[in-house]
């Protein structure tokens, strides 16, 4: 006998399998930790009820009990008296910056990387970034706003800012890293200076966080050459910090 389970946002046909070596409560539990590596359970969310997952996979209560009380002691659940079972927050992303690419820091913490691309566009920047970029007076940028994804969740909100010649990108996938398809160019960002401060979140940036207005959240600032010390690009990360976290390496 298998039980079925249709999962609530992708509609994947998901099974118990009775016969199977595996325990119930372990495959239910692989269940739940898949839901939130992809993204079906956010961080911070409640997952089901111990009676609701009991019924909807035909399971006894004291199975799920034994399959959520293995994801706590694994971190990724944690238990609210009196509220119910949430996804732990605390299972953050940790990136050894700068480093370690986003796509690699996600994956690494077993969520799905992915990338929204917001807006591509030509402008003038201000005065500081047309010298960094080393531009003629009135020259525009090429403009690269995105955001990065682990999962469901909103990670990071990217600016990336390049000189007109770098006008290629606009036929290039710009959900892949910006890293791999500069390095098919054969420019290789290497070095470069960041700045860390504390900014908070703007009506815009809480819509895409799914947070409250005003949230705190971490602002980097870099400006990066090339092997050949001609400048790159000026990027502005905005990082919800409580999951995503840098290590900065001397």
């Amino acid at each position: 006998k298998k039980v079925k389970y249709m999962a609530d946002t992708n509609n994947l046909s998901i099974q118990l399998d009775t016969s199977s070596s595996i325990p119930l409560y372990r495959q239910l539990a692989n269940i739940i930790r898949d839901g939130i590596n992809n993204g079906e359970y956010r961080h911070d969310s409640q997952i089901p009820t111990e009676t609701a997952l009991s019924q909807k996979y035909g399971i006894s209560r004291i199975t799920v009990r034994k399959a959520l009380e293995d994801l706590t002691d694994e971190g990724l659940l944690v238990r609210k008296q009196g509220k119910g079972t949430f996804v732990n927050v605390d299972k953050s992303i940790t990136t050894n910056y700068p480093f370690m690419l986003f796509n690699d820091a996600v994956q690494q913490a077993d969520y799905a990387p992915s990338t929204r691309l917001l807006s591509y566009s030509m402008d003038v920047p201000s005065k500081k970034i047309s010298d960094f970029l080393d531009l003629q007076d009135g020259e525009d940028f090429v403009g690269v706003r995105r955001l990065r994804d682990a999962g469901s969740s909103a990670v990071v909100l990217e600016t990336d800012l390049f000189p007109p010649s770098f006008d290629f990108l606009a036929s290039e996938p710009l959900s892949a890293s910006t890293n791999e398809i500069l390095n098919r160019h054969n420019i290789f960002p290497l070095h470069g200076v960041n700045t860390i401060s504390i900014c908070y979140a703007t009506e815009e940036e809480a819509q895409l966080f799914g947070i409250e207005v005003d949230s705190p959240l971490l602002y980097v600032y870099s400006e990066i050459k090339d092997q050949n010390l001609r400048p790159v690009q000026v990027s502005k990360q905005i990082i919800r910090s409580e999951l995503y976290k840098l290590v900065l390496t001397s």
